[in-house]
């Protein structure tokens, strides 16, 4: 670390950089956002490039209301992702 200290190197997981990072990426958002979407906001248009996705809402309520349940479901399939 910049101030000297040493920190023990966390060895879990793909590296972030690394060839198959993107890919589990895109599985992951594949059935956390797209398949949710597709089932549980049929009014919304979207669309998701990568890691990147924007919700098309018609009021500010249902982008407060999409944003908090988009994230529940990215919790949810991050607790249970393999």
């Amino acid at each position: 670390m910049p101030d000297g200290e040493l920190r023990e190197r966390n060895t879990g997981g793909p590296p972030q950089g690394g060839v198959i990072s993107p890919v589990l990426a895109n599985l992951f958002m594949h059935y956390a956002f797209d398949k949710w979407m597709e089932k549980q906001n049929l009014r919304n248009r979207w669309v998701r490039y990568a890691d990147d996705g924007m919700i098309h809402c018609f009021t500010k309520t249902e982008a407060e209301r999409l944003l908090s349940l988009s994230g529940k479901s990215l919790f949810y399939y991050g607790d249970s992702f393999p």
